[in-house]
């Protein structure tokens, strides 16, 4: 899973990777990015599993973070038009801002981009269902897309239900990608996006303290930490949720599509496991933490067996029994 980070502020993006990679971004940008870097999705309930089944190795999910080149106003359309049709293959965004008029600029660009390319796409698409060869159902969608973006109306906002996004996933709009807004100024108004707000620039400083100092500074100045709550917002917006598995070897961490059922998850582990899945052991991740531990939580009978039908829930503890 990739992620794009990016706002017209190259510093203040900068800091946002920063605080959230731990890395700082590359000398040679490529494509546009100028780093990439993986981090470890901040779960409380992942460690609490690794403290009670004590495996020999703990791993959270992982999604893959992008930075991508700040978009000052000196850019031309035609680069913002290059960098653009690049991050229409991410999953999701993580948009930085200063404040409400820096995101609507952002939001403009990302409109009149989604804009071009509706008006690129509507002609073919005509000919192609007068000839019966695609879906009317697209064209309407689409049409409707273009009287939007007309009036300035990030795709988004139309609240399309999982049909409708389904039959224009192929073309990766970027005002309907999800997404996450870290902003450093509090909007004054409600926003139609999730956002985070703090002062990035002032954390990513802190950083560099000594521990006791930085706690005893964030204290005072009541400064919380902005990348759990950018993390858990942003995986939202994307549909997803975590469940976990346990061993011995290792505790892991994995993201899934909400609402999938269990052999979708054992997919999520190996191939195999959903081909071959014929059940799995269920239990929450307190229980297994109350219970001391995954054996003890079978033992006890607060772990569950489950058929293909079931659905995981967010904080599922799953052990799969498949065939080879």
């Amino acid at each position: 899973m990739r992620v794009a980070v990016f706002g017209s502020a190259a510093g203040l993006a900068e800091a946002v990777f920063r605080l959230i990679t731990g890395r700082e971004p590359g000398q040679s940008p490529r494509d546009y990015v100028s780093a990439v870097a993986t981090a470890d999705f901040p779960d409380q309930r992942l460690r609490a599993l690794a403290e009670v089944i004590k495996p020999e190795k703990t791993t959270p999910d992982r999604p893959e973070f992008h930075m991508f080149l700040g978009m000052g106003p000196m850019w031309s359309d035609r680069k913002a038009g290059e960098i653009f049709n690049t991050m229409a293959a991410y999953s999701g965004f993580v948009i930085v801002a200063r404040d409400e008029r820096d995101l609507d600029d952002l939001y403009s660009r990302i409109i009149l981009s989604d804009a071009e390319a509706v008006d690129r796409i509507l002609p073919n698409l005509r000919k192609s269902v007068a000839a019966g060869h695609d879906d009317p159902k697209k064209l309407l969608i689409l049409e409707g897309f273009a009287e939007a973006l007309s009036r300035g109306r990030p795709l988004f906002s139309l609240g399309l239900g999982s049909a409708e996004l389904a039959r224009v996933s192929e073309y990766g709009f970027l005002s309907l990608k999800p997404a996450v807004v870290a902003i450093s100024a509090e909007p004054l108004a409600p926003l139609e996006i999730d956002w985070v707000s703090a002062d990035f620039t002032l954390i990513l400083e802190m950083a560099s303290l000594a521990p006791e100092e930085r706690d005893e500074m964030a204290r005072e100045l009541g400064i919380r930490d902005p990348v759990p709550e950018i993390f858990s917002k942003l995986y939202r917006a994307m549909g997803l949720i975590h469940f976990f598995t346990p061993g011995p070897k290792e505790v892991r961490g994995w993201s899934l599509r909400k609402g999938a059922k269990a052999p979708e998850a054992a997919g999520r582990i190996h191939s195999d496991m959903e081909k071959g899945f014929i059940r799995a052991t269920v239990a929450r991740w307190d229980e297994v933490v109350s219970a001391g531990g995954w054996e003890n939580a079978k033992r006890e009978g607060v772990a569950r067996k489950e058929g293909k039908d079931y659905t995981v829930q967010d904080g599922d503890v799953l052990e799969v029994l498949f065939s080879r």
